[in-house]
């Protein structure tokens, strides 16, 4: 028997079931009126048999949505009542650059598909977001879907709380995407816990009105770009040679990794933290005496990424999901880098958002629809127009931002995205940030040296490793 393909693949009921909640759906929306279409017409175009079309048609005409008449043809009844929707509860965290695209997004699939609609559940705090999640999952009002990043993941992987998924099912061509996001939010190779839809690696943004005559030097190496951002420092009266994000937890350990350090050796009841090594203790002096030995970037700041934008900083180091915020709104010239490649260590770092379907989801399927709409080329593109980070299907990369067009090859390379580590690589990782932001901070307030920071950060994470308060 054939079947049909899976954009028009709604519940999972017999195919002619499936065939007339279709056209059910398009008989309530209007895309149907009048002239109903022929049985070759209609089996041309959802790609089924003439019987599956005729037992459709005999479901539609047994309760009164179209009627046929001899020699004039089928018609849709004039009083054909309304399809009941179904209801697919979207959980996302409120991110001002994306929101309204999530809004254009979400109409889009609703007026692909007239009898699915989307209900919208947000939680304002991204770092409450996962327990919002876990309880709305618990309680009542459960998401059918939710979207979350790869620092989230491996808790919400560890509470159960997705529903597998088949690749080939959602992904269809393997091909035409990155493999690396995908690679990353696998349980093995026929089976995803997520989707990724949007990703990006750690780039630098640089304020060309810092260069003379807004020339950018190479900046191969992390010891060629703190010695121009120390030039400039020297230079300039005002503002910052490097901006560092100080303000994210997460930054931390993903930094720390790029320079080869090992956060945590082992796993579960074997992980031992590993933050008081030469060579953790040494990055944190390197990092600590940018700021008071160079002088080249600011002590704690409350948004790095807004004295950038104020003209405040030379060269900002993160993500690709800046350039929404920056692309137009800039009131000088800048461009966007890839970071320094290290010998050893990551050559990059990577920043996930995907869609995961929750075991508590009513109608799969549908679901599912939604993850392939978000990988579909309409959305991917849509995605790449607004310059909302890098979208994970490689034909909507020209659709981005003219400023990172140079830069793909530099900073999406193959060896670089292989190269690339996450939080999900280290999940002790993400469950002690806070430890490491709450220590790194008091060393850079100078209230106790690195090495000690280092010290108290492996006592604490000994702690929470082995099931005791954490902070």
């Amino acid at each position: 028997m054939n079947t049909m393909s899976k954009e028009t693949v709604i519940m999972s009921r017999p195919l002619y079931g499936q065939v007339a909640d279709l056209l059910k759906e398009e008989i309530a929306s209007g895309k149907l009126s009048g002239n109903f279409p022929t049985e070759d017409e209609l089996g041309n175009r959802l790609k089924v048999s003439r019987v599956t079309i005729r037992k459709a048609m005999a479901n539609l005409k047994s309760e009164g949505l179209i009627r046929s008449y001899r020699g004039r043809g089928t018609f849709v009844a004039q009083t054909a009542p309304k399809v009941h929707s179904r209801v697919l509860k979207i959980a996302s965290y409120c991110c001002d650059p994306e929101f309204d695209i999530q809004r254009q997004i979400y109409k889009g699939f609703e007026k692909r598909f007239p009898g699915l609609k989307i209900e919208s559940m947000f939680c304002a705090e991204t770092s409450c977001y996962s327990d919002f999640l876990i309880e709305n999952l618990e309680g009542r009002v459960c998401p059918d879907i939710f979207m979350f990043s790869e620092s989230q993941f491996p808790y919400l992987r560890q509470r159960g709380i997705f529903r597998e998924l088949e690749i080939k099912k959602i992904i269809g061509n393997e091909s035409l995407f990155f493999n690396r996001p995908f690679e990353i939010f696998s349980k093995n190779k026929d089976l995803l816990f997520g989707v990724p839809y949007i990703f990006s690696p750690l780039a630098l943004f640089v304020n060309r009105t810092y260069f003379r005559e807004g020339i950018i030097p190479e900046l191969p190496t992390w010891e060629t770009l703190t010695s121009v951002a120390k030039k400039i420092q020297k230079e300039n009266g005002g503002g910052e040679g490097f901006l560092l994000p100080y303000e994210t937890p997460n930054r931390w350990p993903l930094f720390l990794l790029q320079r080869g350090v090992e956060i945590i050796s082992g796993k579960g009841k074997d992980a031992c933290c590993m933050m008081d090594s030469p060579e953790a203790v040494e990055t944190i002096i390197w990092l600590t005496n940018l700021l008071y030995c160079d002088k080249i970037t600011g002590a704690l700041c409350p948004d790095s990424s807004e004295l950038f934008a104020e003209g405040l900083g030379a060269i900002l180091l993160s993500s690709l999901y800046l350039l929404n915020k920056f692309e137009g709104r800039l009131d000088f010239d800048w461009d966007v880098l890839p970071v320094p490649v290290p010998a050893a260590g990551a050559a990059n770092l990577l920043i996930i958002t995907g869609f995961g379907i929750s075991k508590s989801c009513e109608y799969v399927e549908a679901a599912e629809q939604f993850l392939s709409y978000m990988l579909s080329p309409e959305i991917q593109n849509l995605l790449a127009t607004q310059n909302v980070a890098c979208p994970v299907r490689k034909s909507a990369l020209p659709y981005l931002s003219p400023r990172v067009q140079s830069r793909f090859d530099a900073i999406l390379s193959p060896e670089i995205l292989e190269r690339s580590v996450l939080l999900v690589d280290h999940p002790e990782v993400h469950a002690i940030r806070m430890i490491i932001q709450v220590e790194m901070n008091k060393v850079w307030m100078k209230l106790q040296s690195p090495a000690a920071g280092c010290h108290n950060i492996v006592n604490k994470v000994k702690k929470c490793l082995h099931g005791a308060q954490c902070l």
